[in-house]
């Protein structure tokens, strides 16, 4: 999916540095990878570059990803789907996450064609409405 303009779709990722590897390798010829490491920067960044997809760790800033998810959403930052990254597949924390404006999980340790695919996935689907 190319954005309106012909470029490549545009990815913001909220991760630690050391993951950032992994990103470039599985998504770096497709996609226009943006990078942050705490949430401020990811705010930031949503503000100036408008990304069609928001990938969240759920705990790598001194700020949970739900939270950055809720003020992305609450502040009408960003209506990009926001896909959370997390560490243990944990329903509760999912239903948290939806219900602030999480449109899809992905779990640690990532596996590059589940990403892949999840991410082709949302930027496939309309944008979101905040809730």
């Amino acid at each position: 999916m190319a954005r309106s303009n012909g470029s490549r779709p545009r990815l913001l990722i909220l991760d630690s540095a050391r993951s950032r590897k992994l990103f470039e390798t599985v998504l770096g010829d497709s996609y226009e990878l943006l990078f942050a490491i705490e949430g401020e920067e990811a705010l930031q960044l949503i503000s100036e570059k408008d990304p069609d997809l928001i990938l969240l760790n759920h705990t790598v800033s001194a700020t949970d990803g739900v939270a950055i998810a809720k003020q992305i959403r609450e502040a009408g930052a960003s209506l990009a789907p926001i896909l959370l990254l997390i560490n243990q597949d944990r329903p509760t924390l999912r239903k948290l996450a939806e219900t602030i404006g999480c449109n899809g999980f992905i779990t640690k340790p990532i596996d590059p064609k589940k990403l892949t695919e999840k991410v082709e996935g949302m930027l496939n689907s309309p944008k979101v409405a905040t809730p």
